[in-house]
C-alpha cells in the first residue's frame, strides 16, 4: 500500500468507513468522500466549521497535490471530448470548493491555482 492510499484509508477510518473496491485513494471514491464531508456540513450546522476544515485538509492532502495537474494533463493528452467536459469539471469543484472553504474559514486549501 503506497502512501496516498494509506493516508486515503486513514481518513476513511477515521470516519468509520470502508472501501469496498478499489484503493482507497482512487479518485472517484475520494470524491465520494468530498461528498461525505459537504453531506455531514449541512445536516450538522453546528459543527460545519469543524468538517469544513476537515474538508481543508483532505484537499490538502490528498486531492491538490495531484488532481489539478492530472485535470490540464488529461485535457491536453485526450482526443475525446467528453473527458474535456469531465476534467473540466472536476477542475471548476476544486476551484468551488477552495472558494467556500475560503469564505467560511477565511483560509484556502493550500495550492495556489487550480
Amino acid at each position: 500500500m503506497g502512501d496516498t492510499t494509506a493516508a486515503a484509508a486513514r481518513w476513511y477510518q477515521q470516519e468509520k468507513l470502508s472501501v469496498k473496491s478499489g484503493p482507497a485513494d482512487y479518485l472517484p471514491t475520494e470524491l465520494e468522500f468530498l461528498s461525505y464531508l459537504l453531506a455531514d456540513q449541512v445536516a450538522d450546522t453546528s459543527g460545519t466549521l469543524v468538517r469544513v476544515r476537515q474538508e481543508c485538509r483532505f484537499m490538502d492532502e490528498l486531492l491538490l497535490p495531484w488532481a489539478p495537474v492530472f485535470c490540464v494533463t488529461g485535457e491536453k493528452a485526450s482526443r475525446i471530448e467528453l473527458w474535456w467536459h469531465v476534467l473540466d469539471a472536476l477542475s471548476s469543484l476544486l476551484n468551488l470548493e477552495r472558494s467556500r472553504i475560503g469564505q467560511l474559514t477565511g483560509t484556502q486549501p493550500n495550492l495556489a491555482d487550480i
